[in-house]
Order: structure tokens, then sequence, then C-alpha cells
């Protein structure tokens, strides 16, 4: 007979510390798609994670692995969730040399305050994923979140150096190092980014840091349609901007261009690109901050979140699937936003907009089924980062390679030999 929610809750509080479970009402706030946890467990150090997954595992509890619970509308409606395991009591620096550019941090640690710790030593570490406020580096990770800063300097996997883990079964397990020149585990350490908490809880992690660039300097051009801008994409893209990003929305598009770095390099770059593509113009002061700061909050709220992938050559046929993605609901209640130095396109449903009907969720995902099929037939992908409102929970949001389940099954079973965290996540 299933254990009540107040029955696991006491199990788990023997090997907790003493203030980290929170049951019932407290619970509700860490919904995982409408699933309220029987038990919320916020352990202070990796040891007490450990021993929580231990007891997980043995008595077969679902698990869902979160920092400050930002990320809880991604992926899949889950069946249920006995435990929802958060980092957040789990914070700050634990080892940081300027010198040697790199830092180690706990994975409860809000972003937002691992930037300002940097700040002070003029370094960064360019995590510009979409994120809502206290959005936790061990969720950045957990999900690989990019933003458009990956043009320069790539994605979340490049900058992990190493990484703790707490695996399914309950053993603290530690990848790679702490030095740039240490690539013992590498392998392991990127299949362990972006593992979406199925393979494990991230506890902390050593992170490559970059000098903070002395001139960051944002040039626009606007269109009411996509292909001037399309064609200005590709003639910018040969000259390495730091982002490049091109946004439809109902009203029309943008082209933005980045460029940071030294002052003088900075300038040489900007002189020349405006030459070669004259229709961008300079963004001054905070416009420009505004502009980043609000695309990459349109992304991290929307409730309704699709990404395609392709070759960047084929980056107008990605968008136009993208159109035809939207052209059966409201466009304008859509924005579309390219990595055009990438080829990958996002789609999102636009902050305010009325809830999702039950019968638009249906059509969104019909229409995301056969686009996958035909992007596809392309060598592309369609993952749905966030699921719409009403949508069919056994929708597969990743719809994995055939060819990769059997290898996916063998590394969930090494790290998960329970299959406790977040089960069907990846239909494993």
């Amino acid at each position: 007979m299933p254990e009540t929610a107040a029955a696991i809750a006491g199990r788990i509080a023997h090997v907790a510390d003493s203030d980290a479970v929170l049951s019932g009402v407290d619970a509700s706030a860490w919904q995982v798609r409408g699933r309220v946890p029987a038990a919320v467990v916020a352990p202070h150090t990796a040891e007490r994670a450990a021993a929580i997954l231990a007891l997980c595992s043995e008595q077969g509890w679902s698990v869902e692995c979160a920092g400050a619970g930002t990320w809880l509308r991604h992926g899949r409606t889950p069946a249920g969730v006995d435990v929802l395991l958060t980092t957040r009591h789990m914070t700050g620096v634990t080892e940081y040399v300027p010198a040697d550019l790199t830092v180690g941090v706990r994975a409860g640690t809000a972003v937002d305050d691992l930037r300002r710790d940097l700040s002070a030593h003029r370094q960064i570490v360019p995590l510009d994923g979409p994120a809502l406020p206290g959005a936790s580096l061990g969720a950045m990770l957990a999900t690989a979140s990019a933003g458009p800063l990956r043009a320069s300097y790539g994605t979340p996997r490049d900058h992990v150096l190493g990484i703790e883990l707490v695996t399914g079964d309950g053993r603290l397990l530690r990848f790679g190092g702490r030095v740039v020149k240490n690539v013992a585990g590498y392998d392991a350490v990127r299949l362990l980014v972006g593992s979406h908490g199925t393979l494990g809880l991230i506890t902390s992690a050593h992170l490559r840091l970059f000098a903070e660039p002395e001139r960051d300097v944002t040039l626009c051009a606007r269109a009411p349609e996509m292909e001037p801008l399309l064609d200005a994409a590709a003639a910018a893209t040969s000259f390495e901007p730091s982002s490049l990003e091109l946004v439809g929305t109902g009203t029309g598009w943008q082209l933005c261009a980045r460029i940071r770095g030294n002052a003088d390099a900075v300038e040489d770059a900007t002189g020349r690109l405006r030459a070669a593509v004259p229709v961008l113009e300079p963004v001054e002061g905070q416009a420009a901050v505004a502009l980043w700061r609000d695309l990459a909050m349109a992304e991290a709220e929307a409730t309704t979140h699709i990404r395609l992938g392709n070759l960047r050559s084929r980056l107008g046929a990605t968008i136009r699937h993208a159109l035809d993605l939207v052209s059966v609901v409201t466009p304008l209640d859509w924005t579309i936003a390219a990595h055009a130095t990438a080829g990958i396109v996002r789609v999102f449903r636009n902050r305010g907009t009325a809830p999702t009907t039950a019968a638009a969720a249906a059509g969104i995902v019909e229409s995301a089924s056969r686009i996958r099929g035909a992007i596809a037939g392309e060598g592309g992908s369609l993952i749905v980062t966030v699921l719409p409102e009403n949508a069919d929970p056994a929708f597969d949001a990743h719809a994995a390679d055939p060819a990769l389940l059997p290898l996916m099954r063998r590394l969930k079973e090494a790290f998960d030999p329970a299959g406790i965290l977040a089960p069907g996540r990846f239909v494993l």
C-alpha cells in the first residue's frame, strides 16, 4: 500500500537536517507542473542529501531535484512526486583564487549572487541563460541553459571544470578538476551538465572564469519582415560578435548584435561591423542593458517554450518552421528568437497572455509533433522545454533518438539504479 505524504515526510525527517523537511501546505509552493510533492527536503550538506537519496532509492520514492524552484515548469508532467530535493540551503563560494580564473561554488547559490561576488574582482562567468531572479547555479547547469553569449563563450558545458553529484542511490561522486589544465573526468562532466536531474543532484561545481570586458556595445536594426535582417545576420556572423539575436514578434523583427572586449578591439570591430551591415545602429546605456535583460526574462517567464535546432546555414528554414508552429494559435501572443550564429530558434509564449485553452494546447502539440518530424528529416531537432498548459502529459517533450535509448538506459541504471530520479523525463 502506498505511503501517505505524512509518512514519507516523517521517515525522511529521521535522516535529514532538523529544519530541512516541508510537507502539507508548506510543500504546495514547490509544485512540479501542478503535482504537489509529499515532502520537500532542503539538506544543508551533500552528505545529508546522499542519505536522503539512499532512503528514497531503497523505498522507491520518486524524486525531483531542484534549486530555488524557478524551473519546476520544465519538461513533462510527472505522474507523481514523492520527494522534491532542493539545494536552497547549499549556498556560497567554497574556493576562489581570482588569479587562477576559477571558482568553486555550491549548487544552491543564486547565479545573481555569484555574479556580484565575481564583479568585485572584475571577473565573470558567462551564464546568461533565461532565468528568473534567484535561479540557482545547480539548476542552470542541470538544464544546460544558455543565452545569447553562447555565440562567443559557448554553453554551460564549456565552463564547468569539475562537478560534485549525489546519485539516485545516494553515492557522492566527484568528476573533473578544479583548474583549467585538469581534464580528468571531462566527459562525465559534460554528460551531467544538461541531465535535468535524471542522473543525480548536482551539489557543487568548479567553473572557468573570464575577465570582465572593458567595453560592451549593442547594435540593433528593425524591419517589418524577416528576410532583410536574415541577410544582415549572415553578414554580421562573419565578424564573430559576442551575441547575435534575430527576434520576431507579431509587430516586426529586430536584429541585435553585441560586441564585448577591450576598448580598442571593440571600437575596431564595431566600426567594421557597421561598415559591412549599415542597418545596425547603436543602442546606448541602460537601453542596451534592458534589451538583453528583457529578452532573457521573457523567455524565463514563458508559459510555453519550444526550441528548434539545425545547421546555421538553415536558419531561415528553421525560423519558417517556427512561424508555422505559431500559426496554429494567435501569433501576436508569441516571440521567435534565434541564436543567429548557432542555428537555434526559440519559440515562446509572451507573458501576460491569456491561459492556454485545451484546444490550443492540443493544436500546439500536434503542430510541434508534425514539425519535429519535418525538421528531423533535415538533421535538426525540436524540444518542448515548457509544455503548454492543458497539454497531454504523455507528450514526449524531448523525443530522444531511438538509437541512443540503449545507451541512455545503461547510464540511467548506473547513476540511478532504482529509477527514482525524474522518472519519464526522457522516456526512461
